[in-house]
């Protein structure tokens, strides 16, 4: 950006730091005229808080749901470290195809509990909150 002019004691080299000019938007009100502090929170948050809060929101905390992740996990877990091994042992020829038949078997499974376990209750968990959320939306209205 460009000085307006070299004679403004901003730029002159003595200048005292932290003298800049502030800028309008620090002067305007945080919220405005009737909205909640809530509201301004919100704002005030953006795209992250409410990515944060949809996390929330959007992911079960049930002990089934955090059991089938956990195994979820454990099985993508261990598809790497047999697909690696199998690297690994790709010059010994049982042991290599061995371990790449566990690495498939493993990441066909997590991909199995993923569909047919996590995706199913997570889902379930959506429509319950939307039902729930629009419920109170619609109490709150009449």
């Amino acid at each position: 950006m460009a000085r307006r002019s070299a004679s403004n004691p901003r730029y002159q080299k003595g200048a005292e730091t932290g003298v800049t000019r502030r800028s309008a938007a620090s002067a305007k009100p945080k919220r405005g005229v009737g909205q909640s502090a809530e509201e301004a929170e919100r704002r005030r948050l953006g795209r992250k808080g409410r990515k944060a809060r949809a996390k929330m929101q959007w992911n079960p905390d049930t002990p089934e749901f955090k059991l089938w992740r956990k195994v979820w996990i454990i099985l993508l877990v261990s598809a790497m470290v047999s697909s690696g091994s199998a690297f690994l042992l790709r010059e010994m020829a049982p042991w290599g195809t061995i371990a790449l038949v566990v690495a498939y078997i493993c990441l066909f499974g997590a991909f199995f509990v993923d569909l047919t376990k996590i995706r199913k209750m997570r889902k379930a968990w959506q429509a319950e909150q939307k039902k729930e959320s629009s419920g109170k939306s619609s109490k709150s209205k009449g």
